[in-house]
């Protein structure tokens, strides 16, 4: 019997995916005490409760084969079907939205009396050949795998198994968004109805009403259901077109990071579930509760971020970039660390306050470190210019004075340019308890072009390194050497750049909207909730860039994550057959070395 592909976990980082799958459980046994209780129809309550099942049987799975693949404690045959039934549950997750559409088409044809019915065999049985369905899924795609012949290539993947794996995910994902669709217009529909059934009974419309109120609380779920579902099926079907996927980094990261956000759903996608409640004698708060699910994500993230800034500035101590551009890249590394324990600490004081006095200084350097992240271009550019002005000796170059009063000075204009921000918001909240300054909106508008403007001058200096790497062939070796060195350096610092105008503009477009339009509504909760997750995924995202862009900055931390392949020793017992040549062919390389160096000095008169 062939055993299943093996558990993938990344040192260190999976003892964090742990403690999320420890945590996801208790989460979803609160989820199911709340269902006890008729916050909504039993049909629905039966579906949300079957998907907490499936949640807490995926993290316990999960815990047993990443716990299996240190002690290896579980015996062959269950440890296939442990993991098969992981797989199904996995399934579970990306095919949850058809049996709700289901329900939610139920729950709107049968308006007038669907609050009275109470066939709960039929839900039951409907989740039961659900369960069944995705374990079959992931019982043939087992099948596949270990009978997987890589010699013979498929119509689209790497391999005629493969092929059917595919065709299977483009089906389950091909479900989820139709079901996510049905759902859209089934709520577009019942809104519809609302308006014009107004000569219909009070029951009627009650009815109506609920259906509109189940379907608002459900939306975001599904559609947090349909994104964790498309990561899914991208990371599963990255590693059927690619061939050499299971052996490379990257296929290590898309896995971990594959389990991270199934042990983050177990988690998130319950307090979701758990919404406002029309009945006002609950004790049960429902914005509180998802605030804190949602604070904790948040400040697992922005832990996530600091811990792997500290790592960078341990690899910046090593000679991979120039002095001065490693001064520049610890100043960006220390705001992004400033960053994201600034904010560690205001979200702690969010869920149990503690800060007093204290808050408004955490503020404020909190604010500092998002402008550090907005004109963090102007300085990598500007040392990029001299690198290309200086290019005949600019390796000899050590102006590290210069570039560290460069970043003191950037950090003093920020963080006093903060204090002043902070003090006017203050002052128009006492004035005009608006707190909205048109001044605002010309900083942050002159804080994008200068981001902007640092990218278009690093650029240009990119493309004329690239040209005088063509047109200097007649240059010395070591002037050569230092514009191919601009040249990769500015390669990898591209993706930078181009992932900070991205962060800067989204800054951007949040704090315009939030400070100068203030209108409220759904967009200004999405930039609320969403602008402190996007700041700890570019904490995260920026040193990882450098690390894996850099040759051998990547080999050291492959070494330091355990991933580079072991170096098997020679076996001593075969010999090494060496021909020894004759003394007069020796002498004959050696004279001919010298007499084409002689050529080449042109020493000869």
């Amino acid at each position: 019997m062939a055993r299943p592909s093996p558990v993938v976990t990344i040192p260190y980082l999976e003892y964090f995916e742990l403690l999320l799958d420890v945590l996801a459980p208790f989460v979803n046994i609160y989820l199911l005490a709340l269902l006890r209780r008729p916050f909504f129809h039993l049909n629905l309550r039966i579906l949300l409760s079957q998907f907490s099942i499936g949640f807490i049987c995926l993290t316990m799975s999960r815990v047993l084969l990443v716990v299996h693949a240190k002690k290896n404690f579980i015996p062959e045959v269950p440890h296939t079907m442990l993991h098969v039934f992981h797989d199904g549950l996995v399934f579970g997750i990306m095919d949850v939205s058809i049996l709700i559409s289901v329900e939610r088409i139920f729950a709107t044809v049968w308006a007038e009396k669907y609050e009275e019915m109470s066939r709960t065999w039929i839900t039951i049985a409907s989740t039961v050949v659900m369960w069944l369905l995705n374990t079959s899924f992931a019982y043939y795609i087992y099948v596949c795998v270990s009978r997987e012949h890589k010699t013979r290539e498929g119509s689209f993947t790497i391999s005629k198994e493969a092929d059917q794996i595919a065709a299977i995910l483009t089906v389950v994902m091909a479900l989820n968004f139709l079901g996510l669709l049905i759902f859209e217009l089934v709520r577009r529909y019942n809104k519809k109805r609302w308006r014009l059934d107004l000569r219909n009974r009070l029951s009627h419309r009650y009815q109506i009403m609920e259906n509109i109120r189940t379907s608002k609380q459900l939306q975001m779920f599904l559609l947090l259901d349909l994104f964790i579902s498309a990561y899914f099926y991208g990371a599963i079907i990255r590693g059927l077109f690619i061939l050499d996927s299971r052996n490379n980094m990257l296929s290590a990261v898309f896995s971990q990071v594959f389990d991270l956000i199934s042990a983050l759903s177990a988690s998130i996608l319950p307090c979701l579930c758990i919404r406002y409640s029309t009945h006002t004698e609950t004790p049960y708060s429902m914005p509180a509760v998802l605030a804190v699910a949602l604070k904790s994500a948040e400040f697992a993230f922005q832990l996530c971020g600091l811990l792997v800034n500290v790592y960078f500035l341990f690899l910046l101590r090593r000679p991979f970039f120039h002095l001065n551009l490693r001064i520049m890249l610890t100043s960006f590394s220390l705001g992004l660390i400033c960053l994201t324990s600034t904010r560690m600490f205001v979200v702690v004081n969010e869920i149990v306050p503690y800060l007093r006095e204290a808050r408004s200084w955490i503020m404020i350097a909190h604010n500092s470190s998002i402008a550090m992240v907005m004109d963090a271009t102007i300085l990598m550019a500007g040392e990029r210019i001299l690198a290309t002005v200086l290019v005949r000796r600019y390796e000899k170059v050590r102006f590290w004075l210069f570039s560290v009063v460069c970043a003191a000075g950037v950090w003093a204009f920020n963080v006093s340019f903060a204090y002043y921000m902070f003090h006017r918001r203050k002052m128009n909240l006492l004035q005009n308890v608006a707190g909205h300054d048109h001044f605002f909106a010309g900083v942050y508008i002159s804080a994008i072009i200068l981001n902007l403007l640092g990218v278009a001058m690093f650029l240009s200096i990119r493309r004329q390194n690239q040209n005088r790497w063509k047109i200097d062939l007649k240059k010395n070796l070591a002037h050569r050497y230092q514009i191919m060195e601009n040249i990769r350096t500015s390669q990898q610092l591209s993706i930078v750049m181009a992932a900070d105008v991205f962060v800067s503009v989204y800054f951007f477009s949040a704090l315009y909207y939030l400070d100068i339009v203030g209108r409220g509504g759904v967009l200004s909760l999405f930039f609320g909730v969403s602008f402190d997750f996007v700041a700890a995924l570019a904490a995260i995202f920026f040193p990882c860039v450098f690390m894996t862009s850099h040759r051998r900055m990547r080999g050291v931390v492959k070494r330091h994550l355990c991933l580079r392949r072991k170096n098997y020793a020679v076996n001593p017992s075969i010999k090494m057959i060496s021909v020894k040549r004759s003394d007069s062919i020796v002498r004959a390389e050696a004279n001919l070395y010298f007499k084409e160096l002689e050529r080449t000095w042109n020493m000869r008169k």
